[in-house]
C-alpha cells in the first residue's frame, strides 16, 4: 500500500496540479516539478515573480497583476482565485487556474506585511475547450430553434399571402381582357402585374424557406448541376467576375431536389457577387470527401460542394447572423434577406450541412456538405 506522501503525489499528477510556496523575505519561490513542466521550465531555473508574469497571456496580464496585489494586501484575506492564460516556453497556450493564500505578519501598529504564499496551479486546458465547445453547440440549438420558430409564422404568412396573390392576378387577368387594346390603362394593369409577381416570387421564397413548399428529392450528378450553371451564373455575376467550376473525379450522385439545389448555387453566387463590387473570382467546386476526412465532416455527409469568391470578407458579428432570415447588410431595397436563409432551409431539409469560412478582406468560402445516394 501507498503512503501518504504517495498517494499525494499521484493525485497531484493525475489532477494536472502543480505546487509552489513564496517566501516574501528572501524572495524565494519553490516551485514543484510539475508546475516547472506545465511551464516548460527545467528543474534548475530560479522562479521569480516578475520572470512567472512574462508567461501570463498579454490579455490576461494586467487582471493577474491586481489580482496578486489584492492576495498581497494585508487589508484583505490573502486569497488568490483566478483563471488566466499562459504561454509556455515551446510556445503552447495553456488555461490554468490558479488558487493560492497569503500569510501576513501579526502587527498591533498596522504594519502587517506578507510572509509567505503557498498555492497550486491546475491546467485546465481541456475543460475550457469542453465549455467552450458546449457553448456553440447550444448557440447553434438556440439558433435552429429560433429558425423554426421564425419559419413557421413565415410559411404561414406566405401561405395565406400566396391565396390572396392568386385572386389578385386572376382579377388583373380578367380586367386586362375586357379593356380595349388601345386603353390607357392597361400599362398600369401591366405594372401591378409585374409587381404582383415579384411578391409571388417572394413568397416561393418564404415558402422555401419555411419547408412547406413541396420538394421532390431524387438522385443528382452534382458535377452536371454544377457544369450547366456556369453559363447562366457568368452572365448574373457580371463580366468583372470570372467564373471557375471544379468538378472532382468519382462524385457519387447526391439526393436533392433539382430545383432547390440549383437555388441553393444560385443564391451563393448571388452573394459572392455581391461581396465583389470591383471585380473578382467565384469557383464553384465539388468533390469526393475522403474516408478518412469524414470523421471532421458532419455525420452522413460524403460530399462537398463549395463556393468560394475573393471579396470584402465576412466580419465574424455578421457570419453569426448569415443564414437569419431577413438579416442582410445591404443597404434598403438591395435586399431580402432571404437568400442565406432559403439556403440553409433547403441544405437542413436534405439532411446537409453548410458552414462558413471567411476573413475580412479575403474573402470567403461556404461548404455545403451533401448526402449522397444510399
Amino acid at each position: 500500500m501507498a503512503d501518504d506522501n504517495e498517494r499525494l503525489r499521484q493525485a497531484i499528477r493525475v489532477g494536472n496540479i502543480g505546487i509552489f510556496e513564496h517566501d516574501h523575505d528572501a524572495e524565494v519561490i519553490f516551485w514543484s516539478p510539475e508546475l516547472r513542466q506545465m511551464y516548460g521550465w527545467d528543474l534548475t531555473e530560479e522562479a521569480t515573480l516578475p520572470k512567472i508574469l512574462t508567461h501570463v497571456w498579454p490579455e490576461d496580464t494586467e487582471r493577474v497583476i491586481q489580482a496578486v496585489r489584492r492576495a498581497h494586501d494585508p487589508s484583505g484575506d490573502g486569497a488568490f482565485d483566478i483563471e488566466h492564460r499562459i504561454v509556455a516556453r515551446n510556445g503552447d497556450v495553456r488555461w490554468v487556474l490558479t488558487r493560492s493564500r497569503t500569510h501576513f505578519s501579526e502587527s498591533s501598529a498596522g504594519q502587517a506585511r506578507p510572509l509567505r504564499t503557498i498555492g497550486a496551479v491546475q491546467d485546465v486546458t481541456d475543460r475550457r475547450r469542453a465549455d467552450e465547445q458546449l457553448r456553440a453547440l447550444e448557440a447553434k440549438l438556440n439558433q435552429a430553434q429560433k429558425l423554426e420558430s421564425i419559419g413557421r409564422l413565415a410559411g404561414g404568412i406566405a401561405h395565406d399571402f400566396n391565396n390572396l396573390l392568386t385572386v389578385i392576378l386572376g382579377g388583373i387577368d380578367v380586367s386586362l381582357m375586357a379593356l380595349a387594346s388601345d386603353h390607357p390603362g392597361r400599362n398600369s394593369l401591366r405594372d401591378a402585374t409585374a409587381a404582383a409577381q415579384s411578391a409571388a416570387a417572394l413568397t416561393r421564397q418564404l415558402l422555401a424557406f419555411s419547408r412547406k413548399e413541396a420538394s421532390a428529392p431524387r438522385p443528382l450528378d452534382l458535377n452536371a448541376v454544377v457544369s450547366r450553371m456556369k453559363t447562366m451564373l457568368a452572365r448574373l455575376v457580371g463580366d468583372d467576375i470570372r467564373v471557375e467550376t471544379l468538378c472532382g473525379r468519382d462524385v457519387p450522385q447526391v439526393w436533392f431536389d433539382p430545383v432547390q439545389i440549383e437555388q441553393v448555387i444560385l443564391n451563393l453566387a448571388v452573394n459572392a457577387r455581391d461581396a465583389m463590387a470591383g471585380g473578382g473570382r467565384l469557383t464553384i467546386a465539388s468533390s469526393l470527401i475522403d474516408p478518412p476526412a469524414r470523421e471532421l465532416t458532419p455525420p452522413g455527409t460524403d460530399v462537398l460542394l463549395s463556393v468560394s469568391d475573393t471579396g470584402v470578407g465576412i466580419a465574424d458579428e455578421v457570419r453569426a447572423h448569415l443564414f437569419e432570415p431577413f438579416f442582410t447588410t445591404k443597404e434598403a431595397g438591395k435586399g431580402t434577406g432571404l437568400g442565406l436563409a432559403v439556403v440553409y432551409g433547403a441544405v437542413q431539409q436534405h439532411g446537409g450541412h453548410i458552414e462558413v469560412e471567411s476573413e475580412v478582406g479575403r474573402g470567403s468560402t461556404f461548404k455545403v456538405y451533401l448526402r449522397s445516394v444510399p
